[in-house]
């Protein structure tokens, strides 16, 4: 939890490079949730000037698309564990 921010920075930039290698292994509609908030800055430019730097890589939280993860795996609230999703078509 010390460098949470960066953390999980790390997880949603491993997460768009799966959702990248789905699309090249044939998977056009591949496609990933983050948990949470953005988090792809260090300072998000769009709370600032309404421009964000990476408008291709923003998705939407795993829960804003209405998919709640705990129906369908176990989460223990007692690990610091970020969870995330590629859809696969």
């Amino acid at each position: 939890m010390r460098n949470f921010e960066g953390e999980k920075r790390k997880a949603l930039t491993y997460l768009l490079k799966k959702e990248k290698d789905f699309f090249a292994e044939g998977h056009p509609f591949a496609f990933a949730l983050f948990p949470g908030n953005c988090n792809l800055c260090e300072k998000c430019e769009f709370d600032k000037d309404g421009k964000c730097l990476y408008p291709a890589k923003v998705r939407p939280s795993v829960d804003a698309v209405g998919i709640e993860i705990s129906s369908f795996m176990k989460i223990d609230f007692t690990e610091n564990v970020l969870y995330g999703l590629i859809l696969i078509d």
